[in-house]
């Protein structure tokens, strides 16, 4: 099974997401579709929305890549159980609650493939 925390050793947390939801559910991306999420790490580099977030809905709009109702409901429902959880889906406040990046990663994955 794929293991985003493998990733987050040499990746940043969107990153990591997006690549173990590539290799598990065979998203048939590329090297250069991944890096598409460089720029989302920390909370798009400013502690905005989680980057293992981002990576999470980056994977349900490849996984439904056809079929954007469904990107919409799935992504609806993520976002809803990640913020159902924690309270906030801000990297910043999700640091001021001494929740780590690890947890984020773990638990944003989860979340994805629960869902789908």
């Amino acid at each position: 099974m794929a293991n985003p925390l493998v990733y987050f050793t040499n990746h940043n947390c969107c990153k990591s997401v997006l690549l173990a939801a590539n290799e598990k559910l065979n998203l048939g991306l590329d090297e250069k579709a991944m890096n598409l999420a460089l720029g989302f790490g920390t909370g798009m580099k400013v502690g905005s929305v989680c980057g293992a977030i981002t990576g999470g809905i980056m994977a349900i709009s490849s996984y439904y890549e056809n079929d954007p109702r469904m990107v919409t409901v799935k992504t609806k429902e993520f976002i809803k159980n990640i913020k159902d959880k924690f309270g906030t889906l801000e990297c910043r406040e999700l640091k001021a609650k001494k929740i780590s990046c690890e947890e984020m990663v773990e638990t944003a994955y989860n979340t994805l493939l629960a869902i789908l």
